[in-house]
């Protein structure tokens, strides 16, 4: 149990709550609350062996319809193409920004909005890359 479990919930007395303590700890709690109930030691083990949790079968794992690999490599290829033209549009914006003259807020301001705006686009093309990657890698 201790090997596939990193937390144990003690159900008692009508209520649930986290036990603080390991497996050998639980035993003695077991042993001490049917010491104080009057049951025989081997009542106490019968009644822990049917509250154990039996492992549910496994569940079918049915393989997902989804995209076939060609239309996911294309997806890989179109948000990289995406990602090429935003990272140039991105060079283009820091290098306006680089040479706007500080004298006009207005067009610092509009080449900031722009930026910030590319860049979110940016973010978002390399998000929907890396989830076209790893589908690409699961069917492939």
């Amino acid at each position: 149990m201790e090997l596939v479990a990193d937390r144990l919930w003690l159900a008692a007395d009508g209520s649930v709550k986290p036990f603080d303590g390991d497996m050998d700890d639980y035993q003695k709690f077991v042993l001490d609350r049917a010491k104080q109930a009057g049951m025989k030691p081997t009542q106490v083990r019968e009644e822990v062996t049917a509250a154990a949790p039996t492992p549910a079968a496994a569940p079918k794992v049915e393989k997902k319809k989804g995209p076939s690999p060609s239309t996911l490599r294309h997806a890989v290829k179109k948000a990289e193409d995406r990602m090429t033209q935003l990272t140039a549009d991105l060079a283009r914006l820091d290098d306006d920004l680089a040479n706007a003259p500080v004298k006009d807020p207005k067009k610092l301001e509009g080449l900031t909005r722009a930026r910030a705006k590319t860049q979110a686009e940016l973010d978002q093309a390399e998000a929907e890359w890396i989830a076209a990657e790893e589908a690409l890698a699961e069917v492939a």
